[in-house]
């Protein structure tokens, strides 16, 4: 029997079909970053996970691929009633970040909180670069994924320069 939360339907056979319909969205929180390369600076971003239903997602993973230059420093999963304490993935300073996260609730959603530590090897005061991310999850239909892409445009700043005039 069906689950009417769910609103599940049946296939010709009489198999009970589930479908998730999960979206991911990926934005910079500073854009553009001010960022002093030489000093390994960290570029904020926030991940929303939504599974608009009807049914759970299962299988939910989420694969953040960071520019050239960028490996993460911290992520953490927040705002997930349906997860209980605040959920850390990913390995630190690596530029892929893969966060399992399991079954997403049908009307749930989540935030991945992500710290990204720029390196040396960004050159150039007005660099953009491009990052993406993609969510994959499993139902009755098969695999599934949805994918975002954020550029940020990153601009040199922190720097001090001083300069002196005159006899003494």
């Amino acid at each position: 029997e069906a689950d009417n939360a769910e609103m599940a339907c049946a296939d010709f056979f009489g198999t009970i079909l589930s479908e998730a319909v999960v979206t991911i969205d990926k934005n910079d929180v500073w854009d553009p970053a001010i960022v002093n390369l030489l000093s390994e600076e960290t570029v904020f971003y926030i991940i929303e996970v939504k599974n608009t239903g009807p049914s759970d997602a299962q299988n939910v993973t989420v694969v953040d691929t960071l520019p050239t230059g960028m490996v993460l420093s911290e992520i953490v999963m927040v705002n997930a009633s349906f997860a209980g304490a605040p959920v850390y993935c990913g390995t630190l300073y690596s530029g892929l970040v893969t966060c399992p996260i399991g079954t997403i609730p049908a009307g749930e959603s989540l935030e991945l909180y992500v710290l990204a530590q720029v390196d040396a090897t960004v050159t150039g005061c007005d660099v953009v670069v491009r990052n993406n991310v993609q969510v994959t999850w499993t139902d009755s239909f098969g695999p599934n994924a949805d994918s975002d892409v954020v550029d940020t445009r990153l601009v040199c700043g922190g720097d001090l320069d001083l300069k002196k005039k005159g006899p003494w």
